[in-house]
């Protein structure tokens, strides 16, 4: 309104005044401000916001149509703050429009409801959580303004290819049986997605049909021809051009704008979301109808299956891919992983199905017109492509398949005969198809095949299946060199640098490693011949071990374990023995124990019996020294009255340590140590008495004298009379009685 409170007043007495001729009890409708008067105050914007919805052909001549309008506009142009209490809903349009008391609500909300979806369809308002709403005079500049923004192609395509790749679901790859084919997607020659094995052209504003399009269409190219029916959509064509509008406009203004603008535009986003739905739906609808051209030849709608878009276009792609790749099949049941063909080459195959398979036929004679010698890199270059697109797996498992059936041979960087399960990994790897080689096996005479069969017979003394093959001789000779590489193998593992003899298992090993890795038949066979004498004599000593070992290991070992433990006994023994227990030393250091073990057997059992013997003698003797000599211990602790049996030595302990001794040394030192043992356990017994208090009930009128010791020898170390003799007890006797008067009990050492 141009003014406030004094335009109001006046539309009010206008409105009363031109109603006062009405039947009391008649209810006024709130449309019925919409008068002259309230015509003449309203704004320019105003005015021109609803005449937009006055003007429609299905408002303009319905009365009651024009009522709900002015109503509408009235009330969804109020302040905020008032609409938060009295919304622009269907119940408050419905009170607002009633004009008697008993007016029927629900058949007049229906009526009203009606006028409202028109006014929808036709975009003069838009519903909001309920709530009606009139375009504001800021949407009709901004409705303006977007209709006069320019679009070019790029526009156009960019915001096409949000539906379309939406709707069909094209992907940057795609699944056809055993294989992904890359695929390349473009619109109207703009593309989104470049470098495909196969490639999808939309034609969207094109006016060319598809029977005229397939007459340049590349062989890999597929055609979707939305062209024939969006550009005789018109309507379609119109909402279409007004997205693509409102999206530039959102895009270079959005950020930039503030207050009222800013709000409308977000209303006309929101707008530009129906209409998207409203586009999205008719192509849906319209997709059904698409005509196809895969290569030069036209798909009709009905020889795709599937009712949504993208169900339609992935029957579509696949249809493409198969007419595209035509000898794709061929390539079903070869390895589709890496994993699966290391399986396969570790599986070692030995199907008797030796015929070739349409599809390795195909290889090898591509390998023959080429020349008979090509590496994997140009032989997965010619089948990846059209029109076979093989997966890189399945040819690398083709060409495994023409060695294993004696077609071709493999070689890896001028190695030939390259073994197939190395062979694989290096196929495997994009930087060494280079260096893998496919090409033609070479012949062998029949005079060789038989020189070597005989020296593989003088070596092994095993003779291999009879053959006029080159090759199958040179698989045969791999493989059974291997076997007995493996046999030997684990010998090595156990004796090599911890037996002497461990060396023969080691140097045989070396030996057949290097025979097994000559790729050349040709040269193995040639080493065969040369090396075969020395080799049979290393194959000869390592099987007499192998058999040495087999009866007679764990005797040679109980020999070693006492030979090591009795070191220090032998030299205890008579010069006899000793000179067997060097033989014993002598056989542990030899590299060929099976020629003199039965003799080193007899010298272990006679020196075991030998130091077993003198072991036992000395053991009897230091262990009866050692009872004498409790047997005082225990004499001299009853008279001294020490009851105590911790005091001094336990006799069971010491008697079974001894006993336990296995060192001749050990024993002889306990028996040679036994009078020193005896001195220092009689000092405990006389210190621990001299402590005591004498016990009067049983006799003692004196203490034990504290121990001392009295070496003997210390007077005289020689003596050689008579004389010397007496000398030498007197003063002996006048040092001991010294002691005993200094009451000292006396221990002689």
């Amino acid at each position: 309104m141009k003014d406030n409170e004094r335009s109001i007043l006046s539309i009010t007495h206008y409105t009363a005044k031109a109603h006062k001729d009405e039947e009391v009890g008649t209810f006024m409708p709130f449309d019925a401000f919409y008068n002259d008067q309230f015509s003449s105050n309203l704004t320019q914007r105003g005015r021109r916001a609803i005449e937009n919805a006055l003007k429609l052909p299905s408002i303009e001549k319905n009365g009651f149509a024009t009522r709900v309008v002015k109503n509408l506009f009235m009330i969804s142009n109020l302040k905020d703050s008032i609409r938060l209490t009295f919304p622009s809903n269907l119940d408050n349009l419905t009170i607002l429009m009633m004009t008697n008391l008993d007016e029927n609500k629900l058949q007049l909300q229906n009526k009203i409801k009606a006028v409202l979806d028109k006014l929808l369809e036709e975009s003069i308002i838009r519903e909001e959580r309920g709530n009606y709403f009139f375009f504001n005079e800021d949407e009709m500049d901004l409705t303006n303004i977007i209709k006069d923004t320019i679009l070019n192609g790029e526009d156009r395509l960019t915001e096409a290819d949000r539906f379309i790749r939406s709707l069909l679901k094209i992907e940057s790859k795609e699944r056809y049986e055993s294989n992904d084919f890359k695929v390349a997607y473009e619109i109207d020659k703009k593309f989104f997605l470049r470098n495909g094995d196969v490639s999808v052209s939309v034609i969207l504003f094109e006016r060319q049909p598809a029977t005229q399009l397939a007459l340049g269409n590349s062989i890999s190219n597929l055609s979707i021809c939305i062209n024939e029916w969006f550009t005789a959509d018109k309507q379609l064509m119109k909402d279409f051009e007004w997205f693509c509008k409102n999206v530039k406009y959102f895009m270079n203004n959005s950020g930039s704008s503030t207050g009222e603008r800013l709000k409308t535009i977000e209303t006309f986003k929101l707008r530009n979301k129906e209409l998207s739905d409203k586009i999205t739906k008719k192509i849906t609808e319209k997709f059904a109808e698409t005509n196809f051209v895969s290569g030069q030849t036209v798909i009709e709608p009905d020889a795709i299956n599937g009712s949504k878009p993208n169900d339609r276009y992935k029957n579509l792609i696949a249809k493409h891919i198969g007419m595209v790749y035509k000898h794709h099949k061929l390539s079903n049941g070869y390895a589709l992983t890496a994993n699966d063909l290391r399986k396969v080459v570790r599986d070692k195959q030995t199907s008797s199905f030796n015929d070739l398979t349409p599809a390795e036929q195909m290889v090898e004679d591509h390998i023959t017109n080429m020349g008979g010698i090509l590496t994997v890199a140009d032989i997965i270059q010619k089948f990846e492509g059209i029109p076979f697109g093989w997966k890189d797996v399945a040819i690398i498992h083709m060409i495994l398949e023409l060695n294993r059936k004696k077609k071709r041979e493999l070689e890896y960087r001028n190695q030939p005969r390259y073994k197939p399960v190395d062979f694989v990994e290096k196929a495997l790897n994009t930087n060494e198809r280079t260096a893998c080689v496919v090409r033609d096996g070479e012949e062998i005479s029949q005079a060789v095949i038989d020189e070597t069969l005989l020296c593989y017979r003088n070596i092994f003394n095993q003779d291999l299946p009879t053959t006029t093959d080159g090759n199958r001789l040179y698989d045969s000779i791999n493989e059974s060199l291997s076997k007995i590489y493996d046999s030997y193998y684990e010998f090595q593992e156990t004796y090599y640098g911890k037996y002497p003899f461990g060396i023969h298992f080691n140097s045989l090993c070396q030996k057949l490693d290097a025979w097994i890795k000559i790729r050349d038949p040709k040269r193995l066979f040639a080493v065969l011949k040369d090396e075969q004498d020395a080799v049979k004599t290393q194959y000869d000593q390592c099987k007499s071990l192998g058999e040495f070992i087999g009866r007679a290991m764990d005797a040679y070992n109980s020999i070693q374990g006492f030979y090591t433990e009795n070191k220090d006994n032998f030299s205890s023994l008579e010069p006899a023995e000793q000179d067997k227990a060097d033989s014993l030393g002598e056989f542990f250091r030899s590299d060929d124990p099976a020629r003199s073990f039965r003799h080193i057997r007899k010298a272990y059992d006679e020196l075991k019996a030998s130091i077993q013997q003198l072991k036992d003698a000395l053991l009897n003797e230091t262990v009866a020294a050692y009872e004498q000599i409790f047997a005082e211990l225990d004499s001299e602790a009853k008279n001294l009255g020490v009851t105590e049996s911790h005091i001094y030595g336990d006799k069971e302990y010491n008697l079974t340590r001894i006993r336990k001794l296995k060192s001749i040394t050990s024993i002889r030192f306990e028996l040679s140590n036994a009078a020193s043992f005896k001195s220092e356990q009689l000092r405990l017994i006389i210190d621990f008495a001299s402590k005591k208090k004498p016990d009067q009930s049983k006799g003692q009128t004196s203490a034990v004298g504290e121990p001392k010791e009295y070496y003997i020898s210390k007077l005289a170390t020689v003596i050689r009379n008579e004389k010397e003799l007496d000398d030498y007890l007197a003063k002996a006797k006048l040092e001991m009685l010294a002691l005993l008067m200094d009451k000292k009990t006396i221990i002689i050492k």
